[in-house]
């Protein structure tokens, strides 16, 4: 809270208008995890019902973790108090209770036709650099979010193909683990919990089936 509003004393002095500090701010709250954007169900049998492996309903099973619900232990555990800053909606309340300037809200306004096409530029490097530093799990739960919203979908089924080749070669070798998260349903958003218990309840074989598909069709 003191960080923000010595932020802010310092920012206010600048060029830049106000109320970017707050939506500064909003942002990160947005893409406070892997991905604030839910994969849904239908994205699944979708892009995983290939002709010759029938989408399977046993793959969405989830594990169950209801007994590991720390919200029954209030009293002998604060199931935040590992965090290192307060949520973020907090800290946007507390900026605008002391600097009342920042209650004004301003419309977004319309990118630039060359930031447009920088951000395109962005976004399609995402997938080579999850690929680039072996996060190849995320990678995948990434290009089912890119083709769920209907973008680019040749270039990201061909990310699909490659990512899934290597969690092929790591469920083989054993070492999975390196590249492919656990659950963890503390520290994890139910869409990207429900991606992971997917991904780890495919066999090696139709791990393989879905690699080679993807790679064939879109090489």
């Amino acid at each position: 809270m003191q960080a923000d509003s010595l932020g802010y004393a310092v920012f206010k002095n600048s060029d830049f208008k106000r109320t970017e500090f707050i939506n500064t701010l909003k942002r990160l709250e947005e893409f406070d995890t892997i991905s604030p954007r839910e994969l849904k169900i239908e994205t699944y049998k979708k892009y995983f019902n290939l002709p010759k492996q029938e989408f399977k309903d046993k793959w969405l099973k989830k594990e169950d973790f209801s007994l590991y619900n720390y919200n029954h232990f209030n009293e002998k555990l604060n199931k935040d108090s590992l965090k290192s800053h307060p949520e973020i909606a907090l800290r946007i309340e507390k900026l605008i209770k002391l600097f009342p300037e920042l209650k004004t809200e301003t419309a977004d306004e319309k990118p630039t036709e060359s930031f447009a096409v920088l951000e395109k530029i962005a976004k399609m490097e995402i997938l080579p650099n999850f690929f680039h530093s072996e996060d190849y799990g995320v990678g995948i739960y990434t290009s089912l979010q890119f083709l769920q919203d209907g973008e680019e979908e040749k270039y990201y089924k061909s990310w699909l193909g490659k990512c899934f080749a290597k969690i092929y070669e790591a469920r083989k070798n054993y070492n999975l683990n390196r590249y492919l998260d656990r659950v963890d349903p503390k520290n994890q958003s139910e869409s990207y919990q429900q991606f992971l218990n997917f991904m780890w309840n495919l066999s090696l074989d139709e791990i393989k089936n879905i690699a080679e598909y993807y790679q064939t069709t879109e090489s």
